[in-house]
């Protein structure tokens, strides 16, 4: 068995000093370098015999300058703008589709992800065959009456409080066939075979 310090033991008491050193330093205290009966090193906030007194550098400080600026964080505002639709089409009836309607009325449904901003003053605005139909409102199903045959185009648009379209979804077609009473009968059927 040896009088000294164990290496490992020994650098673990040296790396605690290191370490503490400026926590003792900031206290404003003195330190001291000493040795016990079996010239072990330790160190001391009080002078020993034969201890020699540590010099260390002053402790690194900061004191930031005080503010003279208040800040108070307020989250932007959404413009309406920056929303965004993910989609604005016409639902049905589905594009280039057929509907036999003698009284040439059609439903018509349209589909808007996310939800119309109501809220935010949005409103839906359809166009039938390039004219508005009705006042822009908040309602998504529409009643179209006494279309004429034919192929028609549907569109439906997003608009703000002032009417500035938004949104624009696509155009989508479909086709009215109704019974004429100009057109003869048609030929009653071929009787069975005998």
């Amino acid at each position: 068995m040896s009088n000294g310090i164990g290496y490992d033991h020994g650098m673990k008491i040296l790396l605690s000093i290191i370490l503490l050193l400026p926590l003792m330093a900031s206290a404003g205290s003195d330190v001291y370098r000493c040795k016990d009966a079996e010239n072990k090193i330790y160190y001391s906030d009080k002078e020993c015999e034969g201890g020699k007194k540590m010099i260390l550098p002053p402790s690194q400080t900061y004191t930031p300058k005080p503010s003279q600026r208040t800040f108070t964080y307020t989250p932007p505002k959404k413009k309406a703008d920056q929303i965004k639709y993910e989609t604005v089409k016409i639902a049905t009836p589905a594009h280039d589709s057929t509907i036999r309607e003698n009284t040439g009325n059609v439903a018509v449904s349209v589909s808007i992800t996310p939800a119309l901003r109501i809220g935010l003053g949005h409103k839906l605005q359809l166009y039938v065959d390039g004219e508005p139909y009705g006042e822009a409102g908040t309602t998504t199903d529409f009643k179209l009456s006494n279309l004429d045959r034919g192929t028609h185009t549907l569109k439906s648009v997003i608009v703000d409080l002032s009417g500035q379209v938004l949104v624009e979804g696509m155009a989508s077609t479909f086709h009215v066939h109704r019974v004429s009473i100009l057109l003869p009968p048609p030929p009653p059927p071929p009787p069975p075979p005998p």
